[in-house]
């Protein structure tokens, strides 16, 4: 589960985007394997442990209705437990499971699916915008190397100022701001 873990972190990391987890019957397992991970933090959103139907209703927002006809461990079940945990995240990236699938497979499954967009993406001529990662490359070598989190962040972009409006109205009058 831990080398699963590290190539999805370096997969969202590659895009910086940031993953929620929707789990029911692992108990947080998923959620705990991402977080022993050193720098998760610019990884991992958060995680929802729903093992009633009444906490999938309530912290997701999946229909009673939905759960009443499918039963909670079924496949349109997991799709708005995934769909909830996007919802009521800042999360670009979900994985959720009901009981189907051991944490390990429900990860498995979503490094496969991202690696797959990736893929398609980069058929569509988009490679600058979701590259593919080097297979042959060990995740490991990326993570231990302890200026990870700084490189990430001195490629984002700068964060916006607060200006008087004052400021802001003299640099509009001068030709300064753009």
């Amino acid at each position: 589960m831990q080398a699963t873990c590290q190539l999805l972190a370096q997969l969202l990391l590659h895009r910086g985007w940031l993953l929620a987890t929707a789990e029911s019957c692992t108990g947080g397992l998923i959620a705990a394997n991402c977080t022993d991970l050193a720098g998760s933090s610019n990884w991992f959103e958060r995680g929802f442990v729903t093992y009633s139907n009444a906490a999938k209703s309530e912290l997701l927002g999946v229909d009673p209705v939905l759960i009443n006809s499918h039963g909670a461990v079924s496949e349109p079940v997991v799709r708005a437990m995934v769909s909830g945990a996007l919802t009521h995240s800042q999360a670009q990236v979900a994985v959720a499971v009901t009981g189907e699938k051991t944490p390990q497979q429900a990860m498995d499954n979503l490094a496969e699916q991202m690696d797959q967009v990736m893929g398609r993406l980069e058929r569509a001529g988009m490679e600058r915008c979701a590259p593919k990662l080097n297979k042959k490359e060990d995740p490991a070598k990326w993570l231990s190397d302890k200026q990870a989190p700084w490189k990430k962040l001195a490629n984002e972009k700068p964060k916006g100022q607060t200006i008087a409006y004052d400021q802001l109205l003299s640099a509009w009058k001068s030709g300064r701001a753009r």
